[in-house]
């Protein structure tokens, strides 16, 4: 699980975009598994569903805003990246933590 501070890139602030990152992966760094996008912004059905591919590992790499931070366990889930953790608070981090 890879957690990023934004959904899309931004003019103002320098931190991975979710969007850009999950499409960086799945086309350079790891074009034979599955990369999953899961953010604040898509609707519940479609988070539902890449939650759903998460759990059952039909996604091996998701890439997610911390839209994750809260009622998620994915015990196949080995590691997280936070990227830009400077930008999170020690709350969110822990939370983050605990998933």
């Amino acid at each position: 699980d890879i957690v990023c501070p934004l959904v899309e890139e931004s003019d103002k602030l320098q931190a991975e975009a979710a969007k850009q990152l999950a499409e960086r992966l799945a086309t350079k760094e790891f074009p034979d598994l599955e990369v999953g996008l899961l953010h604040g912004k898509m609707k519940p059905a479609e988070k539902d569903a890449v939650m759903e591919r998460f759990v059952a590992n039909r996604i091996q790499v998701l890439v997610a805003t911390t839209v994750i931070e809260v009622g998620v366990n994915v015990p196949n889930a080995t590691l997280m990246v936070i990227e830009g953790a400077e930008r999170f608070g020690l709350a969110q981090l822990h939370q983050l933590r605990g998933r």
